[in-house]
């Protein structure tokens, strides 16, 4: 069975060799224990090319070496393996100002919050959450409303650097009232309605006689 096994694994290696036999006969009452050693020479004389083990490659990175099978850092968040001299990107994080951080986390620094964000394949680039907008030559905060134009109640909102325009509402002795709020006066009961082109108006719903409209 064992000489099966290697004349099996000479065939597989290409390795020409000869087999050799030693047998230990111990004697132990009337039991008889037969232990049966085959040992394995291969000639590599005789056939060289089949019995040489080519080593792997290792990789050079300025003038630094790493072996193969290794991984490595290198500045810039990136982490790296050297395969067979080969160097292959196993994965890159957010780079900024001196400090790496994974895909999906966020980062705030200086007033500002920053995001790692994956792009095609295995790229990652750092984008600003809440950037700042630049509207009608006017700056204003990220999550910050304001009303434009100027002394109307046309309410705006800066998310992450984009101006979105919100509700209207109405005006009212300089203040801007919301959308359904109640304005009673000697003359008559007032409701703050939408209208068409995103505007707002009051609208009568009590007149001074009392009847509802």
């Amino acid at each position: 069975m064992c000489k099966t096994f290697y004349s099996h694994l000479l065939e597989f290696s290409g390795c020409k060799g000869e087999f050799f036999s030693y047998s230990l006969v111990f004697l132990r009452g009337k039991e008889v224990i037969i232990a049966v050693f085959w040992l394995f020479l291969c000639v590599s004389v005789i056939n060289v090319n089949s019995c040489i083990i080519i080593p792997k490659k290792d990789c050079r990175i300025d003038d630094r070496l790493y072996y193969h099978g290794r991984s490595f850092f290198l500045p810039g968040c990136k982490f790296y393996k050297c395969d067979d001299g080969q160097v292959v990107l196993l994965k890159a994080e957010c780079f900024l100002k001196g400090f790496c951080f994974q895909v999906g986390r966020t980062m705030p620094m200086s007033g500002r919050l920053y995001k790692c964000v994956k792009k095609q394949g295995k790229l990652v680039e750092v984008e600003e959450m809440n950037k700042d907008c630049e509207y009608h030559g006017e700056s204003y905060g990220s999550t910050m409303t304001f009303y434009y134009p100027p002394h109307t109640c046309q309410l705006h909102l800066c998310n992450d650097g984009k101006v979105q325009h919100l509700k209207p509402e109405c005006s009212y002795r300089g203040l801007c009232l919301k959308l359904g709020f109640v304005l009673r006066l000697s003359n008559g009961t007032y409701k703050c309605v939408r209208k068409p082109g995103n505007r707002a108006e009051f609208e009568e719903i009590i007149n001074t006689a009392g009847s509802g409209k």
